[in-house]
């Protein structure tokens, strides 16, 4: 598969998170690009998850959506990660999560955020973090 595109999805769930991941990358992966594009995604651990061994250089596209959860991106592969004109709440295990020796690029512009949000966690490994935007400082 080359391409996933998710439009104007729409996930209410006021409580526990209920689902790992709105997109997950297993090894062995060959997907290329991953698009969401507007809607109210809540209830999610992350955004995107992405184990080790997914192959290619994955590009990961949020535009335009509001989400309230505990992480965008959980990164255990090389991939560009962009995150543009987002509402984001409640980040608190980071925006940006890393396993391994990783390479991240990473662009953001654009995004409101409201409370509790950290930018980076490095759970192992030495990731290489390549930030640009805007909202990155």
């Amino acid at each position: 598969m080359y391409n996933i595109n998710v439009f104007g999805a729409g996930f209410i769930y006021n409580g526990a998170f209920l689902f790992d991941a709105l997109v997950f990358l297993g090894s062995g992966s060959t997907v290329r690009a991953v698009n969401v594009s507007g809607g109210y995604l809540n209830g999610f651990q992350n955004v995107f998850k992405i184990a080790s061994g997914a192959l290619g250089l994955p590009r990961l596209g949020l535009n335009g959506a509001y989400f309230n959860g505990p992480c965008v991106g959980n990164i255990s592969a090389t991939c560009d990660l962009s995150i543009n004109d987002c509402q984001l709440d409640s980040c608190f295990n980071a925006f940006l999560r890393t396993t391994g020796n990783v390479t991240v690029n990473w662009t953001m512009a654009g995004n409101t955020f409201g409370g509790g949000n950290t930018y980076l966690v490095v759970v192992s490994g030495t990731p290489v973090i390549n930030p640009k935007g805007s909202d990155v400082r």
